[in-house]
């Protein structure tokens, strides 16, 4: 935020003022404050009698009557007579940021001549009469302050309270919570200010310690200064299509969306989590960072990156929200969702358990679709982004005030030009450089090849180009090294500083990747550069393929399959030959290859999957047999049983006759079992958390699927015993667990050797104080986390249901952990302990479980059986986004 704003000024000395007013002398630690509540400030005595209001004012002028309105009745010296009415020794007083008018400060420093012209001038305004104007002048006292001299005192506090902690960024986040202290009119006192700076204090230094993993995982959404040159460069790129970033916001060269910013505010208030979701080059990013900028405070947002780190991101995430909850103020956390995330509604999930963390996601279409993320998991609201015709009207008025735009006569010639659909990224770019992207784009391309054939340039540059945009396009990177020798490019960095001036490609900062500029740019080339006769798609998505950047390649091939189908089988014969030395690529491959399966077995079933839906509607996969990846052998079974009562009575027997004509599901993993068959290379131990989980999900699939491989072998330069001290524990946990079907005896000696350390370390970040476990049955007994609401116990009472999901969270935190450590007991329990009063007697204790594995799927076969579901349906939806609302009322009824 800036101090551009008077108003916004006025508050912050407000604040200033508020909070020395507080701090000040040990004589006030029995009063209690209300910011906001009579005045600027109130001041109670602990019988709540009024002693004190304070008026704070900040003019540029020297204060003087006029500038306290005489004339109007609702003004500040009418209020204030109102209340020595009812409180005859209330101390007025009015602190004041700037000199004081002579009349005004004689009249209030003493009883002579002076303060009877100004009470007589009162008086004549007719809502006073003299006398209550003396009296009023009598009580009032002006009480001059500098700026910078409250600072330094408030600043000493702070440094005094907070050792070691910067002062400026404690009082902006004092700032926040007293604004949310004035919205709220809450009374508060000196000890209330003094433990929100010691909860201040360790927040910062939270956020200080965990420093270099910030910048890894979550990284805060800072404003910067932005210069005149820098803008200009800022808007060059945006206009011309390139991936937003939080910097273009703070150029100011977007264009609010002012009525989606107000939807998603307004479904904050409403929900935890917010989805905007919507084709590529709508403007999800644009409008996440639009609205994290201009309604939440800068010291409190923050933004999760999941290339590397996701159980690192979630930790710091939560011991951020148990500050945040003890300061009392929401947190935003901004998720941008990319093709690799495959788990992001999970981390949603884990997030959303925080109550003090208000998490914003934007996220591809399609990959919203695929995810099936469902509301009965998670409590979310969504926001879709579509581009039409009167949002396109504003854009266009902006860009013609900002921009100034000459190739148009009017938004009608635009629009018309611009074919009247498309994304958004597209028109903007049409708008400001006067052409489509497609045809700016075929005119470069058009001229690399111009210099092709003049020998002016080597083909292996249009080569390079058409690589990148055919992987860029599913946005995967390019390992640059590997593609450029296999290239054999003559002068590659000067090639690759041409493209990047061109806008057509760009290299990561390290140097070692090389991709496109956002997936819009790259679709287009990727169009332009192949075709079916000389240069065919999947030529060159085979071409590509081995120089993937390992963590992108399951991400391109799941785009690759569900976006050319027709155009697989060559794509499907290179793959049989890769072979990757990571676990992260191999993990990938298998996701990908199992969503295929997916698929294709949702098609050969596509008839079957009608017939149903004609029958039951939106149960059909209830009514066939769901359970596709025997995640809890019989619960499919089992649903129809329960149902039967309720059932006509050929019900059931229609329902078997559905289900006989169900494919063999053995048949999802063909593909995926032949190609580990043409695994040939051993994989390098994992080098980062990330392939620590790639191995652990591959190993189970091995197993799971029996197929066979020397993972014996492979598992021998892996060294479990370092990772129980190294990893998170989430994360080790499913590395146990993978293990444990990928080679059983290799798990049983790991676990023997580790057991102790294994259960010291458990017990130590769940707060588990005793264990039981029988060789067949494990409880544990643990602690609760004491929270701190921001609410008192009695108003607890009515909030009874967030506070029993907060305690049945904690518990099945830790029954997932032991259900992964220890894969072979036939049940798992938990209990905890001190937190009973929190909920009523006759509640549910949810810390209290007692789960058989038969109901404790692993999430890697549930994901299986939520692919199923999520295919069917998208086959089972409308054509056109106009008939949508209709087919979700139908689905609900």
């Amino acid at each position: 935020m800036s101090d551009a704003t008077p108003a916004y000024r006025g508050y912050r000395l407000q604040t200033l003022y508020t909070l020395a007013s507080i701090l000040e002398a040990n004589e006030r630690t029995n009063l209690i404050f209300q910011p906001e509540g009579v005045e600027d400030i109130a001041i109670w005595d602990k019988n709540n009698h009024l002693l004190e209001t304070v008026q704070v004012k900040a003019y540029s002028a020297n204060l003087s009557l006029s500038l306290l309105s005489p004339d109007k009745i609702d003004s500040f010296l009418y209020r204030a007579n109102s209340l020595l009415d009812t409180y005859p020794e209330i101390k007025i007083k009015i602190a004041t940021f700037g000199d004081i008018g002579t009349e005004l400060l004689q009249a209030t420093q003493e009883d002579g001549r002076e303060r009877q012209r100004v009470a007589q001038k009162i008086s004549e305004y007719k809502f006073l009469s003299e006398a209550d104007a003396r009296r009023l002048l009598n009580q009032l006292q002006i009480i001059p302050v500098v700026e910078s001299e409250l600072k330094e005192r408030v600043f000493t506090t702070l440094q005094y309270l907070c050792t070691g902690i910067d002062p400026i960024p404690a009082f902006e986040m004092l700032n926040f919570w007293l604004y949310l202290c004035a919205e709220n009119k809450c009374k508060i006192t000196q000890n209330d200010v003094i433990q929100r700076i010691n909860d201040v204090g360790r927040f910062i230094a939270e956020r200080n310690a965990h420093h270099g993993e910030w910048f890894r995982s979550i990284v805060p959404i800072e404003n910067d200064e932005v210069d005149a040159q820098t803008r200009e460069k800022l808007s060059d790129e945006f206009y011309r299509g390139i991936s937003a970033r939080y910097d273009h916001i703070l150029a100011g060269v977007d264009k609010p969306r002012t009525s989606k910013l107000n939807e998603i505010a307004q479904k904050f208030k409403e929900n935890q989590v917010v989805i905007v979701h919507g084709a590529s080059g709508q403007g999800k990013t644009t409008i996440a960072y639009r609205y994290l900028h201009d309604f939440f405070p800068e010291q409190w947002r923050f933004q999760v990156r999941l290339v590397e780190n996701r159980q690192q991101a979630i930790n710091i995430a939560t011991a951020l929200s148990g500050q945040a909850k003890a300061i009392g103020v929401p947190l935003a956390v901004y998720l941008d969702v990319s093709p690799s995330d495959i788990g992001w509604d999970e981390l949603v999930k884990q997030l959303a358990s925080n109550k003090n963390i208000q998490i914003l996601v934007t996220v591809r279409e399609e990959d919203f679709r695929r995810a099936s993320i469902s509301g009965a998991e998670i409590q979310f609201a969504e926001v879709e982004l579509q581009f039409d015709r009167p949002e396109a009207e504003e854009i266009y008025q902006f860009l013609v005030e900002t921009e100034t735009p000459d190739q148009f006569l009017d938004f009608d010639d635009a629009w018309s030009r611009f074919g009247g659909k498309g994304p958004l990224m597209e028109f903007v770019y049409l708008v400001t450089q006067g052409n489509s992207l497609r045809e700016r784009l075929q005119q470069q391309i058009r001229r690399i090849q111009d210099e092709v054939r003049a020998g002016q340039c080597s083909d292996a540059e249009l080569e390079l180009l058409r690589l990148v945009s055919v992987a860029s396009a599913f946005e995967a990177r390019l390992k640059l090294r590997e593609l450029v020798r296999f290239l054999q490019l003559p002068s590659p960095q000067r090639t690759l500083e041409l493209l990047e001036e061109e806008y057509l490609l760009r290299t990561s900062e390290n140097g070692t990747l090389v991709g496109g500029l956002h997936p819009i740019r790259s679709t287009i080339l990727a169009d332009i550069l192949t075709d079916s006769t000389f240069y065919p798609w999947a030529d060159s998505a085979s071409s590509c393929l081995s120089f993937i950047f390992e963590q992108d390649v399951g991400s391109f091939l799941l785009y690759a399959f569900s976006r050319h189908r027709l155009e697989l089988e060559y794509l499907l014969s290179t793959l049989d030959s890769y072979q990757p030395r990571q676990w992260i690529a191999i993990a990938g491959v298998t996701r990908a290859l199992i969503w295929l399966g997916v698929k294709e077995y949702v098609e050969a079933n596509g008839q079957l999957i009608l017939d149903a839906y004609a029958k039951v509607n939106h149960g059909w996969a209830i009514v066939l047999n769901f359970d596709i990846a025997d995640a809890s052998p019989g619960v499919a079974d089992e649903w129809v049983s329960n149902l039967s009562d309720l059932l006509p009575e050929d019900g059931l027997a229609h329902i078997a006759s559905l289900r006989s004509r169900q494919i063999d599901k053995s048949q999802i993993f063909t593909r995926v079992i032949a190609w580990f068959s043409h695994l040939d290379y051993e994989p390098m131990p994992p080098q980062f958390e990330l392939d620590w989980t790639g191995m652990a999900e591959v190993l189970f699939w091995v197993g799971r699927l029996q197929i066979p491989l020397p993972i014996s072998d492979w598992l021998i330069p892996v060294d479990f015993d370092a990772a129980v001290e190294t990893l998170p524990l989430e994360i080790l946990a499913d590395v146990a667990v993978g293990l444990f079907y990928g080679n059983e005896a290799a798990y049983r000696s790991w676990l023997n050797t580790n057991y102790a350390k294994l259960l010291s370390r458990f017990r130590q970040e769940t707060r588990t104080v005793a264990w039981e476990d029988d060789g067949k049955n494990l409880r544990a007994h643990f602690v609760v986390e004491l929270f701190q609401p921001n609410v008192s116990l009695s108003e607890a009472q009515t909030n009874q249901k967030d506070i029993q999901r907060e305690f049945l969270n904690a518990s099945m935190e830790r029954l997932g952990l032991l259900r992964r450590f220890f894969p072979d007991r036939e049940r798992y329990g938990s209990r905890g302990y001190g937190h009973l009063i929190w909920i009523n007697a006759e509640l549910h204790d949810e810390t209290e479980r007692n789960i058989p594995i038969s109901n404790f799927p692993l999430q890697w076969l549930v994901s299986v059986n939520s692919m199923f579901k999520a295919l069917g349906e998208q086959d089972l939806r409308p054509d056109t986004w106009e008939a949508y609302p209709c087919f979700v009322t139908l689905g609900k009824q």
